[in-house]
């Protein structure tokens, strides 16, 4: 049996509720009489690793998982500074701009008792963002408001000859009131066109008594461009005001509370700043793997390092299962010199440390392959590693957008080595991804040949 997951994962900010994620997450099925090799033959499948080729997605399955907790071996300051890692995460809720955001963010300030009058603040940012702007175009907005008013005609006789059709009697000109049907889709369209409830709020700024005018006041004004910008301007300040004002209120509201508020008072680009949920301990990870020899599969323990964040209960033991052989050099070098502890970097979620890139238009989140701590002169520093299969178009795009994080926090006293890492001819090879030179050579990148040559240049031994 296999029972499809969501088709996202589920994060701790998605409910108010103290509810284990974890297990929202996951499917478990108990099999107290299975065969082994069956069961692995089965694994082996559904993870693309049968021996025939099967181009099935890799389907992620934890075999015996176990429970991990934090390591006594480990010092405290380690896991507060993963911890305190600057991270990014892509809210639950969208907004399609500034606006519409800052009318959610009155809302939660209202039903969270910080303050009732968000409305009315709002309301008025707008009416006086509006008011300013008209000031300055006010003879180009009487204008407009004349010629959206008003209808020229002529009437005039138009004959047919053999060279086709001529007005023959010009007719008098005149003026005309436009339709009142007319004015009013062009004032539905107007107010649809204005970010949030604008154009009502201006509309009722207006200190005259005719209904026609104002409403062609309204129209005028929003086909300016910059009215609307106008009022994103005012949502964003309003925004940065609210935040400075209640963060330190909404921090004490708890986590939930945090990532909700975080994503309200953020830039609407699809990713804000958050940290790295480092919790207590770590359920469901796997400690067995399928191995396949001679064309058969089974199952064997994973192979477990020391000095891991989170632990086998009693041991310093972290099983680790490895995505390729590169990983496992490179976590068997860096261990040699004995760093203060590591983390495995999941691949999603509040427990990773996840860094923005851009991928076309698009801002997606990569996720460094390892964290490793060390003293460095009495500082903790944290070396970020990524060994990654450099053959896929995202390669480039993400160790840019590394580099760029790393650029971002170049006067950090934690920051160490930011680091890629392949294996070519057989060797690991490194680029420094704090190097200017390769942050400027990976724009563009975006094939295997690409990124070697960059290891050519720049790359060293590892």
């Amino acid at each position: 049996m296999v029972r499809s997951p969501l088709a996202r994962e589920i994060q701790d900010s998605d409910t108010d509720q103290d509810i284990d994620v974890e297990l929202l997450n996951s499917v478990a099925m108990y099999l107290p009489h299975y065969d082994t090799k069956e069961l692995a033959k089965v694994v082996a499948r559904l993870t693309g690793d049968d021996g025939h080729g099967a181009e099935t997605p890799g389907t992620d399955i934890t075999l015996s998982p176990v429970t991990l907790t934090r390591s006594s071996h480990v010092p405290a300051g380690v896991f507060d500074l993963i911890a305190s890692l600057p991270s990014a995460t892509r809210p639950a809720r969208m907004f399609k701009d500034d606006a519409t955001r800052a009318r959610a963010l009155a809302s939660a300030l209202i039903d969270d008792d910080l303050t009732k009058q968000a409305d009315a603040q709002l309301d008025e940012a707008f009416r006086s963002a509006l008011t300013q702007l008209e000031v300055g175009i006010v003879d180009e907005l009487d204008a407009t408001v004349e010629d959206i008013l008003t209808i020229d005609l002529r009437a005039g006789v138009i004959e047919m000859g053999a060279d086709g059709y001529r007005v023959a009697h010009p007719g008098q000109a005149s003026v005309a009131a436009t339709a009142e049907r007319d004015l009013q889709a062009a004032f539905t369209k107007a107010r649809r066109s204005m970010p949030d409830s604008s154009a009502d709020l201006y509309d009722k700024t207006l200190p005259g008594d005719d209904d026609r005018e104002d409403r062609a006041r309204v129209i005028a004004l929003s086909r300016r461009p910059e009215a609307a910008e106008a009022v994103q301007a005012a949502a964003r300040e309003q925004i940065e005001a609210w935040r400075k004002t209640y963060s330190s209120k909404v921090a004490r509201a708890g986590k939930a509370a945090v990532a909700r508020y975080t994503a309200l008072w953020s830039a609407t680009d699809g990713i804000v700043p958050a940290g790295v949920d480092v919790p207590e301990e770590l359920a469901k990870q796997p400690s067995q793997k399928v191995v396949r020899a001679g064309g058969e599969a089974s199952v064997e323990d994973l192979p477990v390092f020391p000095s891991h964040l989170f632990v086998l209960g009693g041991t310093d033991d972290y099983p680790v299962k490895h995505g390729s052989s590169w990983e496992e050099k490179v976590l068997t070098q860096e261990l040699a010199h004995e760093p203060a502890g590591w983390y495995r970097n999941p691949a999603s979620g509040a427990k990773a440390l996840s860094v923005s890139y851009r991928m076309g238009e698009q801002t997606l989140l990569m996720h460094p392959d390892f964290l490793f701590v060390r003293d460095d002169d009495g500082q903790l520093v944290v070396d970020v590693v990524d060994p990654h299969m450099h053959s896929q178009a995202d390669t480039g795009p993400k160790w840019l957008g590394l580099s760029q994080w790393a650029h971002t926090h170049q006067d950090a006293p934690w920051l160490g080595r930011v680091v890629a890492v392949i294996e070519t001819s057989g060797s690991l090879r490194a680029l420094d991804l704090t190097d200017p030179a390769v942050r400027s050579a990976l724009e563009g990148v975006t094939d295997k040949a690409g990124v070697e040559a960059l290891f050519v240049q720049y790359g060293v031994d590892y």
